[in-house]
């Protein structure tokens, strides 16, 4: 998109004749229009060339549309752009595991530009790669998945197939949607059948990659 403005944090694009973001062909659209109604490009700093992208939006804070929605994009636009310089704009203030993921998956010609979370910027021109699957429904192409599994892999020197040794007990004590609510008696129940409990945002990106199944 030529001549555009990019909000860090949500990954909201526009231009003087269009305000674009992918996330608006979801059916939350109305929402996300409501929250971002009071946001304008005040005062944006200016990126000098043409090699910007961004694969954030407004759910990217939570780490299942992180995975599902954002990471798989680096594909999209390594397989369009092959070789050539890109420059990933992300906000700073993104947890501990979503610089990791990110830095594990990124491809040797991106770079990463890191930024506060409420500044825009202005640049001649920005890619914005459309979705891989609809919004962390995780039935991502298999080509995509297969990307991020090898080059993980790959970063981290783990065997092609792994061979699962723990049960293991994804907890969502940290996320505000689809809770459990007697969490606590559920993983003490689990724990006598051998069961680890694990929380992902607090897990480094590289453990979490060598215990939770995957192939």
């Amino acid at each position: 998109m030529p001549h555009a403005y990019c909000h860090i944090g949500t990954g909201l694009v526009c231009t003087p004749d269009l305000r674009q973001s992918a996330i608006l062909k979801w059916n939350t659209a109305w929402r996300i229009i409501t929250t971002l109604s009071g946001f304008k490009p005040k005062r944006p700093q200016r990126l000098a060339g043409s090699h910007y992208a961004t694969i954030h939006n407004v759910f990217s804070p939570y780490w299942l549309h992180w995975l599902f929605d954002c990471l798989p994009r680096i594909y999209s636009l390594y397989k369009a752009y092959p070789g050539q310089r890109i420059v990933l704009l992300v906000p700073d203030e993104m947890g501990r595991s979503w610089h990791d993921s990110l830095a594990s998956l990124l491809p040797p010609n991106f770079e990463i530009q890191r930024l506060p979370a409420n500044k825009w910027v202005q640049v001649d021109r920005i890619l914005l790669p459309s979705y891989a699957a609809a919004r962390a429904n995780g039935h991502i192409p298999v080509e995509y998945y297969e990307f991020m599994r090898q080059t993980v892999f790959a970063r981290f020197s783990l065997p092609p197939q792994n061979e699962p040794r723990e049960r293991i007990y994804v907890s969502r004590a940290l996320t505000t949607h689809c809770r459990i609510l007697n969490e606590e008696q559920l993983i003490e129940l689990l724990s006598r059948y051998g069961f680890k409990s694990v929380i992902l945002e607090k897990t480094r990106f590289q453990e979490t990659s060598r215990i939770v199944p995957s192939g």
